[in-house]
């Protein structure tokens, strides 16, 4: 699941070096600006038609940056897991803002057109305060990648847009 202005290619590298005879994989997509919580119920029906047509037990699914988000979004609201026919689901997050990004919050304030994504995004919001304080499913795992590598324009660390603070989850 992509990120922010992110598209499905964004995983070819990772997806060009499974091995595909123990992994199948799916790409999804949404539109970057809607609410992560629209954005992560389409997500859910796109899954639980998938499991209806290919009856998986296990799932992988994996996230970059505000992707995370999305899919967390998806979890939180299908604490039964696909309809109840998941054994299991591995989630890795890589570089998810969960604490918020301050750019969202000041695109808030002053932008003229705020995209609604953005009011998920700014910190401390209903939305991260709501998918924050709600658990996992108990057949959820989660793996949480952050980056740090930072870059000329941006010293501190950071995957080049979101800093290494807001990418670690409070608990």
């Amino acid at each position: 699941v992509h990120g922010a202005l992110g598209h499905p290619g964004t995983f070819r590298q990772l997806i060009d070096r499974l091995d595909r005879r123990r992994f199948q994989a799916w790409v999804a997509y949404y539109p970057s600006a809607v609410g992560l919580d629209v954005a992560g119920a389409a997500l859910g029906r796109w899954l639980q038609a998938l499991g209806v047509a290919y009856g998986f037990p296990r799932l992988g699914l994996v996230a970059h940056s505000m992707g995370g988000l999305v899919s967390r979004a998806y979890l939180v609201a299908d604490p039964g897991g696909l309809g109840g026919s998941l054994d299991a689901l591995t989630f890795v997050s890589i570089a998810t803002p969960w604490q918020g990004h301050a750019a969202a919050a000041l695109g808030v304030a002053r932008a003229p057109v705020v995209a609604p994504a953005w009011f998920d995004l700014a910190p401390g919001s209903p939305f991260q305060t709501w998918l924050l304080a709600t658990p996992l499913p108990r057949y959820a795992a989660h793996d949480l990648y952050f980056a740090y590598g930072g870059t000329r324009r941006s010293p501190a660390a950071n995957d080049g847009v979101v800093t290494v603070a807001p990418q670690l989850a409070p608990r």
